[in-house]
């Protein structure tokens, strides 16, 4: 998320908390701001948006013939690290878009993913 869009996106969650009249009126922007602080949290010990990590275990090493050549069954902080660096020059937001198109299950496995993460912050 760059600069711009995070602002947006804080802004955005300000102005529900401040309309909020009651108590379940914060629950989501309560949980969007715990969400960016997690974001940030983890961006900061591994110097990239934890999507990186989730698009790691959709995006698979193949040879030339199309063939998976990964273990898919462990993926590690150096496989996670190593498929970044090959990604970083692509702007995240063209990469996640590129990414939600052409592997079909991803975000309806991103969005499961958000959701169980929510509501594990919310035990």
């Amino acid at each position: 998320m760059d600069m711009d869009t995070f602002v947006k996106t804080l802004n955005s969650v300000i102005n529900r908390v401040n309309k909020a009249q009651t108590f379940g009126d914060m629950i989501q922007p309560y949980a969007e701001l715990t969400d960016l602080r997690n974001g940030i949290v983890k961006y900061n010990e591994t110097g990239r948006p934890q999507l990186v990590e989730f698009a790691a275990l959709f995006c698979l090493k193949c040879d030339k013939e199309g063939n998976v050549i990964e273990d898919v069954g462990e993926i590690t902080e150096d496989v996670i690290r190593e498929k970044y660096n090959d990604w970083k020059e692509i702007d995240m937001n063209d990469f996640f878009l590129l990414v939600s198109r052409h592997i079909p299950s991803f975000q309806q496995n991103y969005r499961l993913e958000v959701e169980r993460q929510r509501n594990q912050g919310n035990e």
